[in-house]
């Protein structure tokens, strides 16, 4: 059976690192309309897809060779188009296509 957070359990994690594990701080209609029980699922296996794909802006440059990010089942025949890293402020990332996927 495949594992899945439900989004109020996502809110609680995020509501968490934002608030420095204070709990009291989360807007309670948007606590009650995430955890519904029409509130869809997701999969734990997107959400470690999306935390490869997060994970690899960090050690990718200009080819899909990143260590464990880009060993990723999911990320399998992703090819960056074009890759940054500009220390005077900051930001480094990609941009990638994965054809297998049909996904940019």
């Amino acid at each position: 059976m495949d594992r899945v957070v439900k989004r109020s359990g996502l809110l609680d994690l995020l509501q968490w690192a934002l608030t420095g594990g204070s709990s009291n701080t989360v807007n309670t209609d948007i606590r009650n309309i995430l955890s519904s029980p029409s509130a869809p699922a997701i999969p734990q296996e997107t959400l470690d897809l999306y935390a490869a794909y997060s994970g690899a802006a960090y050690n990718v440059s200009t080819s899909w060779s990143c260590g464990t990010e880009c060993q990723h089942p999911g990320t399998e025949g992703t090819v960056i188009m074009y890759h940054w890293d500009t220390p005077v402020i900051t930001s480094t990332g990609y941009i990638a296509v994965n054809n297998n996927k049909k996904t940019i």
